[in-house]
């Protein structure tokens, strides 16, 4: 029998069977004898007269299965069992202020065609109910394939599904003891059995409401403790994934036994997760199969901690006396024994056979994956006989560069030289930078010079290879340009947990005016406009850059909170600046969980704000500007808003959207939707520039240029189908001011 239990009578030493129902146990005193339990059999003691090695078997006997005589009501007996079950707990769980525990753990990694891997643990875990955990880890060990210089905690990895609440894999999901879960959950009598004398309840669970999230499956309780005794849960069919994950498939087993003062703990942990990833056809990666098997012991309830282990912030300690000996793992009696399987895998796998090998992917990305990371590998060697060096290609094409490939470089670490080198062949024109940094701590001083074409109005959703991509195949131009010739000095500190930046910077910018020097496009759509050409000038300012939480995602494949303000003075005292002018911008993004926020990815409310203000006559390059989609669909953008970017020296543009996920088609019984990660998004966006007459008139303005400004407010909304074929959404929208319709295609939002 897999997962007997076995202890060792008047103490709190125990063990667990493993697959092939095999045990060793360590007994200090002797004659000694041995409580093997397992629920529907009938508890078997068994009497040790001195040590031995020798098998002992042990047969235990079925207890037959029965039912007691039902009384029909309006409430099935199990709810009555199960609400003194959590009332119990209650009270226990008051009596509990401390323990501590020995703790086994072994982690087995299997691909389609047998184990991979494995890794073993021993450790003593701590448990305070005012200072929390921390796990002492004494002994680690693994197959050769493993390139793990650290030690895996035991216990940390235990989910003890007694909790309220248990978290599962991103998932919050309510246990079945919560104070809440005869609402949450319905419980069913599925019949009685006996164990030394005491009626043992088989209960099933699910929840009430498909929509939610939770546990389902069979537990047992023992009557008169009340007490749950064992546990076979697997979350149910609202436990989703957003692509790439195929399916997630895991189920949880957990047994408790009695320790001083009635308290009821987990002697074991058995864990089966398997995990599909990847895109069919396009990238495919092998099934992952997790299995865990844990086991607690000797506990030690409501005893001193030592204060030591508390001492330091961290939760895992290692002990580095009882790691170096490197011998608790090799004693049988502290071990759960491997299976034949297990001891075949141990005998065979050398350090040749990888994981990178066992799980590599197929199809067509699978098989790139493989060259990138080859021609990566190849690239380290040479990086490594270089020196400090990294490379990166940068291409562009528009219609004032042409086609311009250029190199990045960086030579050094925290000290460091940078370059960029480049060719912008439609004006036959160098594109060339360089500087230098230095890192100190959470510092940076950078100092820098290059000469490129930049454009005039910065985008949020729009980066230069798309750009580029997009006119090549027939799209109008996103940008205008200018020349631009930059010297800067930049001060910049900050901390990436949780992410801060500040930056504060000098820096003078010459521009002058760059023409259209070709037309080429593989799709010829629509006539090339010519590039505005700009009154020579130079701005020297002042800048500064403020960014908190996660950088802002062009695409819309996730989202999350985060503020961003930049600020520019410039003046006419300040490099013999042309201008004096004041500009600043908030960039901000919140999202809020709305409805199911027990799953991984609830429906959320994303709002993101673009607000941009100035004072003085600026030069066209110093516009803030608000995105349009261009027929695509991207957030923090007008997706009724055609052409360039609307801009000015002041604007303003708030959107939101709501994700509902999958639950609409869950709602229906679209389970084909479901699967497929379909989700309903609804949107809308509300922005205005404006832009005053002297700027309009001013003379760096290029002449008969007509800058595209919002005729008043501009209202839209609309529904989205998201992960359409896996990694795209499709918009309609209206434009609500005018009554204007738009239709557009964009990358989905899975997170």
């Amino acid at each position: 029998l897999p997962s007997a239990t076995v202890q060792v009578e008047g103490t709190f030493t125990g063990t667990v069977t493993n697959a092939d129902g095999r045990f060793s146990i360590p007994v200090e005193r002797f004659p000694a004898t041995l409580v093997v339990r397992f629920v529907g059999y009938a508890t078997e003691r068994v009497r040790v007269e001195a040590p031995t090695r020798d098998l002992l078997r042990v047969v235990l006997q079925p207890e037959p299965y029965q039912l007691s005589e039902v009384v029909v009501s309006s409430e099935d007996p199990a709810v009555r069992i199960m609400r003194e079950v959590i009332a119990r707990k209650q009270e226990r769980r008051a009596r509990l202020d401390r323990f501590r525990a020995s703790a086994y753990n072994r982690f087995t990694i299997e691909n389609d065609t047998g184990i991979v891997s494995i890794t073993e643990g021993l450790s003593t875990f701590l448990w305070d109910r005012e200072r929390g955990s921390r796990e002492v880890v004494t002994a680690s060990r693994q197959t050769d394939n493993v390139e793990f210089d650290g030690f895996l905690p035991a216990a940390l990895f235990v989910a003890n599904l007694y909790d309220d609440n248990i978290d599962v894999s991103g998932h919050n999901l309510m246990g079945i003891t919560n104070p809440d879960a005869l609402d949450h959950y319905r419980f069913r009598l599925e019949g009685t059995t006996r164990q030394e004398g005491r009626e043992v309840y088989t209960i099933s669970v699910e929840t009430r409401r498909k929509l939610a999230t939770g546990f389902e499956g069979t537990i047992t309780v023992a009557d008169e403790v009340y007490a749950l005794l064992t546990v076979d849960l697997r979350p149910n069919d609202a436990f989703l994934f957003p692509p790439p994950i195929q399916f997630f498939d895991v189920t949880y087993r957990q047994q408790y036994l009695p320790y001083g003062e009635d308290q009821w703990l987990p002697a074991d942990f058995r864990a089966e997760l398997d995990l599909k990833v990847g895109f069919r056809g396009v990238l495919d990666f092998p099934v992952f199969r997790i299995r865990q098997f844990s086991r607690l012991s000797d506990y030690e309830i409501n005893v001193p901690l030592p204060d030591s282990v508390y001492a330091a912030d961290r939760i895992v300690l290692v002990d580095s006396a009882a790691v170096r000996a490197d011998t608790l793992l090799n004693n049988p009696a502290r071990v759960v024994p491997l299976s034949a399987r297990e001891e075949t895998a141990y005998a065979s796998i050398d350090s040749t056979q990888t994981l990178e090998k066992a799980f590599a992917p197929g199809g067509v990305l699978g098989r790139a994956a493989r060259v990138s990371a080859a021609a990566e590998e190849t690239q380290q060697r040479r990086t490594s006989r270089l020196g400090f060096l990294s490379v990166t290609p940068d291409l562009t094409y528009n219609r004032v560069e042409g086609f311009s490939p250029a190199l990045r470089a960086v030579v050094g670490g925290d000290a460091a030289l940078y370059g960029r080198f480049g060719r912008a062949f439609g004006p036959e024109e160098n594109v060339l930078g360089f500087g230098a940094r230095l890192r100190r701590g959470r510092g940076e001083i950078q100092v820098g010079w290059d000469r490129r074409f930049r454009p005039m109005v910065e985008s949020r959703t729009r980066f230069g290879l798309e750009n580029s991509l997009g006119f090549l195949l027939g799209a109008a131009d996103y940008f205008d340009y200018y020349r631009s010739e930059r010297i800067e000095a930049v001060l910049e500190f900050g901390r990436n947990e949780p992410f801060r930046r500040f930056t504060v910077g000098l820096r003078r910018d010459d521009a002058s005016p760059a023409s259209r020097t070709t037309d080429f496009q593989l799709i010829e759509n629509e006539p090339v406009t010519e590039n505005p050409a700009i009154t020579p000038g130079g701005v020297g300012s002042v800048v500064a850059d403020v960014r908190i939480g996660a950088p802002h995602d062009p695409f819309g494949f996730t989202g999350g909170n985060s503020l961003r303000i930049k600020a520019e003075l410039a003046s006419k005292d300040l490099f013999g600046s042309d201008f004096g002018f004041a500009r600043a911008q908030v960039l901000g993004a919140v999202r809020v969980p709305t409805f199911y926020r027990r799953r991984f990815l609830p429906q959320v409310l994303d709002v993101t704000l673009n607000l941009g203000v100035s004072n003085g006559a600026l030069p066209p390059y110093r516009l803030w500007g608000i995105d349009g989609s261009n027929r695509g669909s991207k957030p923090a953008s007008l997706r009724t808003l055609h052409g360039r970017p609307a801009v000015g020296d002041r604007t303003v543009l708030l959107t939101w959207e709501h994700n509902f996920r999958t639950v609409p088609f869950e709602r229906i019984g679209w389970r084909w939707a479901v699967e497929r990660n379909w989700s309903i998004v609804a949107f809308a966006g509300h922005g205005r520039t404006w832009l005053r007459p002297e700027n309009a008139g001013s003379v760096s303005f290029p002449v008969g240029w007509a800058p595209q400004v919002t005729d008043g407010w501009h209202h839209e909304a609309g529904l989205s189908l998201s992960g359409v074929f896996g990694l795209l959404r499709l918009d309609v929208a209206r434009r609500l001011d005018r009554g204007d319709w738009a239709v557009g295609f964009g990358a989905a939002r899975i997170f």
